[in-house]
Formats: structure tokens, sequence, C-alpha cells
């Protein structure tokens, strides 16, 4: 593949020294050289999940209007829930004044996510990530659009607004905080940063860089029935689908249990676990007509999705994992009057 855009390139092959020739190198602070993807010691390095980061300052200067990053990554045993793992950020973590929070590649529940800290849902990645085995991921900008690539394949796109700064540090390995849930635990190697927008063909290009092949990972969407049946978290039934070997049939929830919108169209691939579902849902404050789309991917008992729902004056999306355990939570949980009374008397604030 060509280094056509190349603005930073660290291969870690025993240090973190910039090979596009820009001299943006990095300095080392605890990770430890490691063996990468194709079983090659000292070509990767390892970060222990502590206190180990790379880091870049000053920057690469990035453009705004067509930026990619692209960097392989292999995870360590570790707790994954909620925000864990940064693979790469140019981001300190002050919302009070976030000209400075640019991009963050972390790791949520499991699935690697294009974090942009603004109002808007992030790319996702459809499937989550197993300890053990190597990644290739891939987060690219152009003209606002935001898409992430898992493995070569693109999995989620969202439209929004991006920034840069050129001061701000590039950390590799963690977040430009000291928050330990965020230090990377595993190997990372070969991160490349480009002033252009990488296309489908670029990722594969250099996903397959090398001869490299992934191992096939073992699913079971192929047993059985694996789709049928209700989907949720905390007790709450957000999908209730049937499948029938061809169509996917049933019903969504908008906004709350007591409004539930039927599924016009849905389809599902058992050879990936790839689900869409189309429709149209009735405005909650108003009955107007609302149309929706629900993509993801089941694997691993879990079904990880983007719901877009495309209002009048705006478009109300969010990423959910979803899976069968959490979705009977009995009848007070997914009753409309909970969720009534929930409206009256306020909800409580999560905190991002």
């Amino acid at each position: 593949m060509s280094n056509n855009g190349l603005i930073a390139e660290y291969l870690l092959n025993g240090n973190a020294n910039d090979t596009s020739g820009g001299g943006h190198h990095g300095t080392v602070h605890g990770a430890t050289p490691s063996t990468d993807r194709f079983g090659k010691p000292n070509s990767a390095f390892h970060f222990d999940g502590v206190d180990d980061y790379i880091e870049v300052s000053p920057p690469p200067a990035i453009n705004v209007d067509a930026f990619s990053v692209s960097v392989w990554v292999r995870y360590d045993p570790r707790d994954m829930e909620g925000w864990t793992n940064t693979i790469l950020a140019q981001d300190n973590g002050n919302d009070e004044d976030q000209s400075r929070r640019v991009f963050q590649l972390s790791t949520f529940q499991s699935r690697i996510v294009w974090h942009r800290m603004v109002g808007a849902r992030d790319p996702m990645a459809k499937r989550p990530v197993r300890s053990g085995r190597w990644f290739q991921v891939v987060g690219v900008c152009e003209n606002g659009e935001h898409r992430l690539y898992l493995d070569g394949e693109h999995h989620d796109s969202v439209s929004h607004r991006f920034w840069t700064h050129p001061s701000q540090p590039l950390h590799i390995g963690r977040k430009g905080t000291n928050e330990h849930y965020f230090f990377f635990c595993g190997d990372i190697d070969d991160v490349r940063l480009y002033n252009r927008a990488l296309g489908d063909g670029d990722v594969r290009l250099l996903f397959e860089e090398g001869g490299y092949r992934a191992p096939v990972d073992a699913t079971n969407v192929n047993i059985g029935d694996p789709l049928s049946g209700r989907w949720g978290q905390h007790g709450i039934t957000f999908l209730n689908l049937r499948y029938d070997g061809d169509a996917v049939t049933g019903v969504i929830m908008a906004r709350d249990p007591g409004h539930m919108a039927l599924v016009s169209r849905g389809t599902f691939d058992r050879s990936t676990g790839a689900l869409r579902l189309e429709g149209t849902a009735s405005h909650p404050d108003d009955a107007s007509r609302v149309p929706y789309v629900i993509e993801g991917r089941l694997m691993d008992n879990e079904i990880t999705v983007a719901a877009t729902f495309a209002e009048r004056s705006h478009v109300n999306s969010g990423n959910y994992i979803l899976n069968k355990t959490d979705a009977y939570g009995g009848w007070w949980m997914n009753s409309a009057l909970r969720w009534r009374m929930r409206k009256l008397f306020g909800r409580q604030r999560r905190r991002r």
C-alpha cells in the first residue's frame, strides 16, 4: 500500500521512532518490546495496564477534513466492564474545555469505540474483542463522517463534527489522564496516522499486509435458531424478534416499553451474525411517524446494535449491547406505568 498521506508511523520495532520521516518520535514510558502478530520478537510493545504508555509530543498535525488511524492490538485478560483500555488518544479529559479532547480509540464493554466526546453516539465495533488474539482497528474521519473498521471490515459510521488541536500530546496505550482503567493491558503494534481518508480497499490492504490472515472465531450463529426471542438489558426488553430462517419479524422498543413498534423489514445473515431491522415508530409525544433503522451483529449470545430514529428536526441514535438473560425483568420493569412515573418524577442522570 502507498504511503500517500502518511504523517506518522510507529512500527514499534524496539523503539517508538516515527518511521514516516516526519520526525514525530515517541517517548516510551515503561512499555516493553513484545512479539508481533507474525510471531516476530521485539516487533511490538507490551503495556501492563497500570502505568505503561508512549507519548508523542508535539503531535503530528491532523487534517480536520480527512484523517485516519490504523493500529494493531492484542488484549490481555482483564475486567472489561465499562470504559477500559485506551489504544490511542489525543485527549486531556477536560470536560470543562473540550478543545483538547480530539479523539480516543478506546474500549467499552469489550467493544472498540471511536470516541469523540461530542453530542452524538460513537461509532462502535459490532463484536466484542477477545483476549490473546490480534485485531486491526482503523478509525477514519472524512468531511464529518466517522467510520470504524475492525479486521479490515467496516463496522459503523456516524456523521458529526470533528476538531483538532496542535499541541495536545498523542498517547499510545492510555488516555491523556491518569485514570487507571484507561491504561491499555496487552500488546500494540504498527500505529499509522494519515492526513487522508482511507477507503475500504486501503483498510483491507493494511489488514492483509505481510500476508496476514486472521484466525476464525467460533460463533454460535449457525446453531439452531439463535435470534428469536426477547433481547434487552437491565431487565428491560428492547427487541422481541422471530426468525423463520429467511426474514425477521417482531417489535422494537421506541423510547420506552409503552411504545413498541413493528418491524416492517428485518434481515439476518447467519454466516456473519449481521442483523438489520427497519420500520416506523409512533412518536411518544405527538404520534407522528418516525422512521427507524437498527443495525447490529450477534456474537457470543449478545447483539451489539446501533439504533437510529430519524425525527423531523434531528436524529436520535444510540449504541446498545443486548442479551436474552437481561430481557426478562418482569411486568413492572417493562410496564408503561413505570416509564410514565419516571418521566413525571424525573430520571437520574447517568454520568457518561
